[in-house]
């Protein structure tokens, strides 16, 4: 038989014996007890994905590799080496960079809440973000995001400040430059770390050939309000030879389907060049502890490609594009640019944006995580379905809400951002429940005691939202003003930030029977943290299994209340309606 038969042949056969591990998948549903499978084909399959599967996804069925996983024999998949400070306690520089502990970015940022200002409905002065430093600090926060500080294509309506029309001259509606370097420094001399933001996907303007082609949920948002086009299209516009902007199947400039205006080549080399210069000038040289990557994915529509969001049903205009337009070349040449005690923050984990089925339904998890190569941290809004769609309605059991973050998809020991809304995404659907409902006190607690970093908004902590938004939102009164929900933050923070449990621990599921409650612990060396958290509208009382020995004195760091374990692999324990534990060794 022919050689090349044979290995043809052989080749089959170990695929075969391959996949068979795979063949049996848990069916997943809100209600039944998910089982973890191990498959080992590198290969995902249909309906397979990061939850039934989590050490199979190395390559997806179109042979495309995912960053994070090597598949063996393969050396076009190895995966990038990413050096990163892997104990926060240990007083050893573990990536080689110079940095130990809390002085490296890849630790600081677990050390305390971000706090993200406001989009759109407002944003803050540099005046007002320093009159607010004392208060951020007080809370628990440890990082401050802003979103960008220069003129921008919508100066009428100050929110809208994606598009940035001259990255010379600050934002006049923001402040002066006297003003941010005073801000600044007062972060800075408090112990807050400061970043903002560029846009490196898109920039106006909305040309009339783009009207008409915007997803239904962001028609009518005007971003080039000026007419004066964003900074990269000013530049295509003068250098007309470049190939800055990406154009379509007709020859034209490509528009951007979620409304933000056309698409930047994030590939060309003018591109790349222009932002590492505006990295070293406007971050480095300002004195920014980072930056954070705003949408890392750009949103076309392929030539293959039917819809451009699969969970919301849009359907592709024409004409599409074609070719491959990553921009993780670009990441990955500033990256170069940070210093080791600077971070990257992410909108999203994936440079695809597209959300396939498995998006769209629990567990929600995406198999692509190509932004944990780039940054330290961060946010997944599929994480915000899961808290609003199984954990507050009680959908889930406290063992499979645990294996929910065992099997969640991320790579080189980074971190997620853990939040109920950013910016003014998901603003006006959450805003009643931040004000109003005793589920969102709960939801703190909980954000604050999983693993990842809570993120917090300028209307949870330090104001209500206006006027104008309220009575949109027909809401007539708040009973939970900011005042009491800012207390609520600065507690469960200051237990946070004061155990090492909480920001680096182990999770594991420690509900046995009884009400249904979310009932974990986490552990670290010799530090371990039990907290039970009900979201009945009525008093629970669950039986636990906690890593505490007989006799000890446990204490409720929310209430002061004291317990003594009579048996800790049958710990009784009641929790009142909407209410909370986190239990410590006394």
């Amino acid at each position: 038989m022919d050689r090349k038969i044979l290995i043809g042949v052989g080749i089959v056969a170990i695929a075969v014996i391959l996949l068979a591990g795979c063949i049996q998948k848990p069916k997943l549903t809100t209600t039944t007890t998910i089982i973890s499978t191990e498959c080992g084909n590198n290969i995902c399959e249909t309906g397979e994905d990061g939850f039934n599967c989590p050490k199979d996804c190395c390559i997806s069925g179109d042979n495309k590799c995912l960053t994070g996983c090597t598949p063996a024999n393969d050396d076009d998949c190895k995966t990038p080496e990413v050096k990163v400070e892997t104990i926060c306690t240990d007083g050893i520089d573990n990536d080689g960079d110079g940095l130990t502990d809390n002085d490296d970015g890849d630790c600081w940022i677990r050390e305390g809440a971000t706090f993200c200002e406001e989009l759109v409905v407002k944003t803050a002065t540099f005046e007002e973000l320093n009159d607010i430093v004392s208060i951020l600090k007080d809370t628990g926060v440890n990082l401050i995001e802003l979103t960008p500080i220069w003129e921008h294509c919508n100066s009428k309506t100050p929110g809208f400040r994606w598009q940035i029309s001259n990255y010379d001259n600050l934002d006049p509606a923001r402040g002066t430059e006297a003003e941010l370097s005073t801000f600044l420094t007062e972060a800075h001399s408090n112990g807050l770390k400061v970043i903002t933001m560029f846009e490196t996907a898109t920039t106006a303007p909305q040309l009339p050939a783009c009207q008409g082609r915007v997803a239904s949920w962001s028609t009518g948002i005007d971003y080039d309000r000026d007419r004066v086009g964003g900074f990269l299209y000013q530049y295509q516009v003068a250098n007309k030879e470049k190939d800055i902007l990406i154009k379509n199947l007709d020859g034209e400039y490509a528009c951007e389907f979620s409304g933000h205006g056309l698409f930047i080549n994030p590939k060309n080399e003018d591109v790349i060049k222009i932002f590492k210069e505006l990295y070293d000038k406007e971050i480095n040289k300002r004195g920014f502890d980072g930056m954070r990557i705003d949408h890392p994915a750009i949103n076309p529509c392929f030539a293959e490609d039917t819809t451009w969001h699969i969970c919301n049903k849009e359907t592709c205009p024409d004409p599409v594009i074609f070719g491959d337009y990553s921009p993780m070349d670009l990441y990955r040449e500033l990256r170069k640019l940070t210093k080791p005690n600077q971070i990257y923050t992410s909108e999203g984990i994936s440079t695809n944006p597209h959300a396939s089925d498995w998006a769209c339904k629990y567990p929600y998890y995406r198999t692509s995580t190509e932004m944990d190569e780039i940054a330290e941290i961060s946010e997944d809004y599929l994480f915000i379905k899961l808290i609003n769609e199984q954990v507050i309605t009680n959908n889930l059991n406290s063992k499979d809400f645990v294996l929910w973050f065992k099997n969640e998809p991320i790579n080189y020991n980074r971190t997620r951002y853990r939040m109920l809304r950013n910016w003014n995404l998901f603003g006006h659907s959450i805003i009643n429940f931040i004000l109003n409902d005793p589920k969102y006190l709960l939801t703190v607690t909980l954000l604050s005691t999983i693993p990842g970093v809570p993120k917090v908004s300028q209307f949870e902590i330090i104001e209500e939202p206006p006027s104008e938004m309220l009575d949109e939102l027909n809401i007539q009164s708040i009973k939970y003003p900011v005042n009491i929900r800012r207390s609520h933050w600065k507690k469960v923070l200051n237990i946070r930030n004061n155990n090492n449990a909480l920001k680096y621990g182990t999770l594991e599921n420690v509900w046995k029977s009884g009400d249904n409650t979310y009932a974990y612990s986490r552990t670290y060396e010799d530090e371990n943290v039990v907290v039970v958290i009900n979201f009945n509208d009525k008093q629970a009382t669950s039986i636990l299994d906690i890593p505490f020995k007989k006799r000890d004195k446990l204490k409720d760091e929310l209430s002061g209340e004291t317990f003594t374990v009579a048996d800790p692999a049958d710990f009784r324990i009641s929790v009142p309606a909407y209410g909370s534990r986190v239990l410590i060794l006394k």
